[in-house]
C-alpha cells in the first residue's frame, strides 16, 4: 500500500482516527498528518519519507523495521504536539528526522539506528532505550517548535514546557555521541555504568 502525495504537494489527512489498523509494508511518502489518532495500529516495515505529523496521538502502537528519512513526527499546533503512549519502535532507522515536545510516555526505543536525530524538547516519562545511539540530541525544551502563525502573533512559549526526563533508562544503550542541553534536567535518567561514557558538562565552542 502506498499513501502519497504528489511530488510538489503533500497530501493532507485531518482528523482521521485509525484503530486496531494493520499499515506493514505501506510507504508513507510526502504527507502531512494533523491531529490524528492511531490506536492499537502495527507498522512493520514501512516506509516513512518527507512526512510531517502535527499533534496526532500514538496509542499501543508498534514500529518495527521501520524507515524515517527526513521527517516531522511531532509538530505543534499551540500548546499540542502530541502524545506517544506505550510505543514500541524496534530496530527502526531515523535519519534527519525530529520531534517538538510531545509527551513520550512509556515507550521503548529497541536497537534503532540514529542519523542526525533530534528529540528536541520531547518530555519523556518512564521509557527506555536499547543499542546504539548516534547523533541524537534530547533538549530541555523545545527550539524546533512553531511559536507563532506568520511570525506575528506568539501563541506558545516552548521554554514552558519543560523535558523531566523522568525514569529515562539508557541502562542497555550504547552512546557515541548523545548531546542534552538547554537546561535538560538529568537527575531522573540512569545511565550506563560500563565505563565507556562520559558526560561533557558546559561544554564549551
Amino acid at each position: 500500500m502506498v499513501i502519497s502525495g504528489t511530488a510538489d504537494k503533500k497530501r493532507v489527512i485531518r482528523k482521521k482516527k485509525f484503530d486496531t489498523q494493520d499499515f506493514s509494508f505501506t510507504d508513507v511518502i510526502n504527507t502531512e498528518w494533523r491531529h490524528c489518532s492511531f490506536v492499537n495500529c502495527e507498522f512493520d516495515s514501512a516506509v516513512f519519507k518527507h512526512n510531517v505529523f502535527v499533534d496526532c496521538h500514538f496509542t499501543n502502537v508498534v514500529f518495527s523495521g521501520c524507515l524515517f528519512t527526513e521527517c516531522q513526527l511531532a509538530v505543534n499546533d499551540g500548546k499540542r504536539s502530541g502524545i506517544f503512549e506505550n510505543v514500541r519502535f524496534d530496530s527502526c532507522q531515523f535519519t534527519r528526522t525530529d520531534f517538538n515536545f510531545p509527551i513520550i510516555k512509556d515507550c521503548v526505543f529497541i536497537n534503532c539506528l540514529y542519523t542526525e536525530t533530534d528529540f528536541d524538547g520531547s518530555r519523556f516519562y518512564n521509557t527506555r532505550f536499547v543499542g546504539e545511539m548516534d547523533v541524537v540530541e534530547f533538549r530541555g525544551h523545545s527550539v524546533l517548535a512553531n511559536t507563532g502563525r506568520w511570525g506575528i502573533f506568539r501563541r506558545v512559549e516552548p521554554r514552558k514546557f519543560k523535558n523531566p526526563m523522568e525514569n529515562v533508562d539508557f541502562t542497555e544503550a550504547q552512546f557515541r555521541y548523545v548531546g542534552f542541553s538547554n537546561g535538560i534536567n538529568l537527575s531522573n535518567c540512569r545511565f550506563p555504568d560500563d565505563g565507556n561514557s562520559f558526560l561533557i558538562r558546559s561544554p564549551r565552542a
